[in-house]
């Protein structure tokens, strides 16, 4: 389990990518619904993402079920009054590159 700290870094790490617009959605039917269920947009999720702090980290990492190098780390996000599971992960060969999965 990573310590507060770490999470803390990741945080920083995945905010600055998104702010750089590094973002890729990862296309899984089932996080597209998760928008929809939530009743917000790709561009509120990322607004949802920028609010996270060491407080919402749920577990990870650990190793992305579609591609092994990859590191993936859950959170818990209430979305008007819905918790939201939100999976983030950085590429690990491009600096600053997220990947946004499970929200």
């Amino acid at each position: 389990m990573p310590t507060r700290q770490e999470v803390a870094r990741f945080l920083a790490d995945f905010k600055a990518a998104v702010s750089l617009g590094h973002v890729h959605w990862l296309p899984r039917p089932a996080d597209r619904q998760h928008l929809i269920d939530l009743s917000i947009t790709q561009n509120q999720a990322l607004e949802c993402i920028q609010q996270l702090t060491p407080d919402h980290y749920c577990k990870g990492p650990e190793p992305d079920d579609t591609k092994p190098d990859r590191s993936v780390w859950m959170f818990g996000h209430d979305v008007g009054g819905v918790e939201a599971y939100i999976k983030l992960a950085m590429q690990p060969d491009r600096e600053h590159f997220g990947f946004v999965g499970g929200i």
